[in-house]
């Protein structure tokens, strides 16, 4: 059996490992929400300014190039990404 030190030395050692796993978790939280903002920034500056002819214009040649269907264009069922 251990003993008692060695019982509260390897709990504290554990408590470090988990503190450690905390702060690692956390930088990853906070980078990914960077990212996120970052992705979210370049969409609102690059795509939601261009008019919406151009964007129509894509949706066509999406559709020329088989990547989408034509019944895709007006019916949301038919959509494969749906919120």
């Amino acid at each position: 059996m251990a003993s008692n030190d060695q019982l509260i030395s390897k709990s504290e050692r554990i408590e470090e490992e988990l503190e450690s796993l905390q702060m690692n978790y956390n930088i990853t939280i906070v980078r990914y929400k960077k990212q996120v903002t970052e992705l979210q920034m370049f969409y609102d500056n690059e795509y939601e300014i261009l008019p919406l002819w151009y964007k129509r214009l894509g949706h066509l040649i999406k559709v020329v190039m088989g990547k989408r269907s034509f019944r895709s264009l007006f019916d949301d069922k038919a959509k494969k990404y749906q919120e």
